[in-house]
């Protein structure tokens, strides 16, 4: 339903209502190992809010997709949002194995998950 990447910043996504997806509601950033070493402040996905939504029926037909994916992303928060019935997993946070981004970390806290 919403793809933001490609080097995007402070991007929000607050109080919105997914419903009935094909695939997965939010991603958020990249899974480029280049870019995720990134140390150069306009090659970052960063400061992005996920709060306060509402997922329901997710992934319905791509199984494998999350309710909420961010891949490499620095300075994200993803809270207080309620993930229901989803076909995979309600949140995937962090991508690659090894590959640390640098900068802020990324917060995930106070979901609801059923």
């Amino acid at each position: 339903a919403l793809s933001v990447g490609g080097a995007s910043q402070q991007v929000s996504v607050v109080g919105s209502s997914f419903t009935s997806l094909a695939g997965g509601a939010v991603k958020l950033g990249n899974v480029d190992d280049e870019r995720a070493l990134a140390t150069s402040p306009e090659r970052m996905d960063s400061a992005f809010r996920v709060v306060d939504n509402t997922i329901r029926l997710a992934a319905l037909e791509l199984r494998g997709a999350a309710a909420i994916f961010a891949g490499y992303v620095r300075d994200t928060t993803i809270s207080h949002n309620s993930v229901a019935e989803t076909g995979y997993t309600a949140i995937s946070l962090g991508w690659g194995w090894g590959t640390h981004v640098l900068g802020r970390q990324t917060f995930m806290r106070n979901n609801h998950v059923v």
